[in-house]
């Protein structure tokens, strides 16, 4: 444990996940009382006072609790933890258990830890910390944590780690540790400042085991929420990937989300745009269009805006949602998904995915995009400055790779494939006419 943290730490999806505790478990509010009475004594009026001060304090434990939401708020909320505790430095740490030492997974800091995060990683913020490369059965899980109760006086790197902290201006420690789940705890790591010689004492402990429920209730939920966000982002990504425009639409039509494709196809289209998160049609008759589509949406509807003939018309499908959690406390909003594209304008296709699909070359590769394109094999050949023939030859040899008999099964295979559905890793790959 220390007063920094170690690089980026606030991402469990990088991290692999933090599989956290049921957060409708008890606080381990007795438990945690228990193992501070049998330390002897009781809580002094001093501690008591400082207790309600802190734990009825109504505007701090919500502060703590906004932690969970909003991540900028932990420095001003350990800011108090300091000034409160009388110490230096108030770090929370997410520690997960390892057969060889404990591995820090998540860290938030106060203000003065936070400007002074890179002299404390260097002295005692990294692995080679003490107090991290525990024996399994000398680490404390929960409860009050003390360098006294785990290192003799005399240990080598006991002393060590005081050096490494007064380096940074950092003196006694007191930490609490609280479970998350399996082989995962978080702890509140304080420190006194250097010139302050005083030990922490038992109305320290107490007031911690007082704060050390909330303090884990609110970091379960910050993980929790960030893994979410971290999901969330992730399915974005996803289909921000997909060539098709997907959007999706509350019950009323407002959109509520669009992905990289619509966006931009909304923007260059003269018959449908978005404006004040709604969809705003050019003609009339594509309004109704729209409104119907959205009125029969529990059975999903097709829709085209536009004639047939007309070189900007759009095809619209819509899917209506359903919720995760139809009977949770919070009603979920009904929602729609609309899948749009333009007829008119192709797909982009990958040469370089074709390749790797089919086994094709990148030469064999570049020809089934310019026929998936609609070029003619005498078009193609004059653009390369190739004969027909030499064309042809390769064209052979595309079907016979990706086992089609005639050039509309190629097409075919190739504009059902997933290189056909995602965007290429880089840009258009498109021959222009």
């Amino acid at each position: 444990m220390s007063s920094s943290e170690t690089g980026n730490d606030h991402d469990p999806w990088r991290r692999g996940g933090l599989v956290l505790a049921d957060l409708n478990a008890p606080y381990p509010d007795d438990t945690l009382a228990a193992r501070s009475s049998a330390r002897g004594g009781g809580i002094g009026a001093k501690a008591s006072g400082r207790m309600q001060m802190l734990m009825e304090n109504g505007a701090f434990l919500k502060g703590l609790y906004d932690c969970a939401g909003e991540p900028r708020l932990w420095s001003h909320t350990l800011d108090q933890v300091c000034q409160r505790f009388d110490v230096r430095s108030a770090v929370i740490q997410v520690h997960r258990h390892t057969h060889t030492q404990l591995e820090q997974q998540w860290c938030v800091r106060d203000s003065y830890s936070h400007a002074h995060r890179l002299d404390h990683d260097r002295a005692v913020n990294n692995p080679s910390n003490p107090r991290l490369k525990l024996p399994q059965a000398g680490r404390p899980t929960t409860g009050v944590v003390r360098d006294s109760n785990t290192f003799a006086p005399d240990c080598p790197r006991l002393r060590l780690l005081r050096r490494n902290l007064a380096q940074v201006g950092l003196g006694a420690f007191l930490g609490g540790a609280a479970e998350l789940a399996q082989n995962v705890r978080v702890v509140l790591v304080l420190h006194r400042r250097l010139e302050d010689d005083r030990d922490f004492g038992l109305e320290e402990e107490h007031l911690l085991l007082e704060l050390l429920p909330h303090v884990q209730r609110s970091v379960a939920l910050a993980l929790q929420l960030e893994r979410l966000k971290a999901y969330n982002a992730a399915l974005e990504s996803t289909l921000d990937q997909l060539q098709t425009g997907v959007l999706v639409c509350s019950e009323a039509g407002q959109v509520r989300w669009a992905n990289d494709a619509a966006r931009a196809l909304l923007t260059r289209s003269p018959r449908l745009r978005l404006a004040d998160q709604q969809l705003r049609c050019a003609h009339r008759g594509d309004a109704s269009a729209i409104a119907a589509m959205f009125a029969a949406c529990d059975q999903g509807e097709a829709v085209r805006l536009g004639a047939a003939e007309d070189d900007d018309n759009l095809h619209l499908l819509s899917k209506r949602l359903a919720p995760r959690d139809p009977d949770g406390l919070c009603r979920p909003e009904p929602m729609t998904a609309v899948f749009v594209s333009e007829v008119a304008k192709a797909g982009t296709l990958s040469p370089d995915a074709l390749t790797k699909l089919f086994g094709l070359t990148a030469t064999e590769a570049r020809l089934a995009v310019a026929l998936c394109d609609g070029w003619s094999v005498r078009d193609y050949a004059l653009e390369r400055g190739v004969a027909v023939g030499t064309v042809r030859i390769q064209m052979k040899r595309v079907l016979a790779k990706t086992q089609c008999h005639r050039q509309a099964d190629l097409v075919r295979r190739v504009l059902t494939s997933a290189a056909a559905r995602t965007r290429p890793p880089s840009g258009p790959a498109r021959i222009s006419h």
